[in-house]
């Protein structure tokens, strides 16, 4: 028990040694807004750094995201076909649950890319 201890102990110390170590003896760096600023390719972004995201732009990505991850379990279900006889029942309890989702951002418009 004493040995984990010690063992959980070093690596904490020797972090806090090397960083105290980095904190005295690296220059001071002043704030740079240049290094800051957004980088393309060399030249000056088009657009002002403070443009907002459209809120239908982080919807649709996030209907997107999930899912996407629900048919990745779709796509586990597969193997599973040879070993499991309850294989029909999750996949089809999958496909409807997609469905209910779907049809509930279909009713809210939240597909809708424009409005």
């Amino acid at each position: 028990m004493l040995s984990i201890m010690i063992l959980s102990i070093i690596p904490i110390l020797i972090m806090s040694i090397l960083i105290f170590i980095n904190f005295m003896f690296s220059k001071k760096k002043y704030y740079d807004f240049d290094k800051s600023s957004p980088f393309e390719c060399g030249f000056n972004p088009l657009n002002p750094t403070n443009y907002s995201i459209s809120n239908q732009f982080i919807i649709i990505s996030m209907i997107f995201l999930i899912f996407d991850i629900e048919f990745i379990v779709l796509i586990t279900i597969i193997p599973m076909m040879n070993y499991n006889s309850l294989w029909f029942f999750s996949f089809f309890s999958i496909m409807i649950i997609l469905f209910i989702g779907l049809f509930y951002e279909y009713n809210f418009n939240t597909l809708i890319w424009l409005k």
